[in-house]
């Protein structure tokens, strides 16, 4: 899992960006300034249910690209969750021209925000705005508004996550199929899993002493 400790110096996005070294830091503003000017605007959703349809397009539009799909999530299922969790529960979007681009969903548990599913418009991407990007220091924003002191951000595309200073950390998987001589086969499948290493990276400003 990538996680971000959060710094309990931070009170807002702003002081998170306060703390990157400068080129990490012009980065975040120059995506910032690609999507302000494209006319797109960061926002959160009140009621995922009244854009459930767009945003299970978005989301599709992800998970069909991704390699290993094990489950699909049905249109209710972010509306439902929203309902579910309350404030617990945040949809981060971006919007241009009133259309949505991208969202990405944040689940709060306890002092822990997770970065949870994420969908954006392919072809947007492939205007060259970075839809993804924003949209993960989005879910910054949140874990600090909320005070957690962790963000979970998973463990898929590593190499920007560890850009915003997220660090690898090992995840334990209890799994117990219905027939129990399954067990041992799994847990030789799961054993055999590979996964990529996490880059180092060291985007924050280096503190004094």
């Amino acid at each position: 899992d990538m996680v971000l400790s959060i710094d309990p110096g931070w009170r807002t996005y702003d002081d998170y960006l306060g703390a990157l070294d400068a080129k990490y830091r012009r980065n975040s503003k120059d995506q910032l300034k690609k999507l302000v000017q494209a006319g797109c605007t960061l926002e959160t959703l009140p009621d995922p249910s009244a854009e459930s349809a767009r945003l299970h397009q978005l989301y599709l539009q992800v998970h069909r690209n991704a390699s290993l799909q094990l489950v699909t999530l049905p249109e209710g299922y972010l509306p439902g969750l929203a309902r579910a969790l309350g404030g617990d529960f945040s949809c981060n979007v971006i919007r241009r021209n009133g259309t949505l681009l991208g969202f990405v969903s944040v689940l709060r548990d306890r002092n822990t925000a997770i970065g949870y599913y994420i969908g954006f418009d392919r072809e947007a991407a492939a205007e060259g705005l970075p839809v993804y990007l924003r949209l993960l220091h989005s879910t910054i924003g949140t874990a600090i508004g909320w005070g957690c002191t962790s963000l979970s951000l998973g463990r898929t595309a590593l190499e920007p996550k560890a850009a915003l200073g997220a660090k690898p950390q090992p995840l334990s998987v209890w799994m117990r199929h219905r027939v129990p001589a399954m067990n041992w086969v799994l847990g030789g499948l799961l054993g055999a899993v590979t996964h990529d290493e996490a880059p180092a990276r060291s985007p924050f400003k280096a503190k004094a002493g």
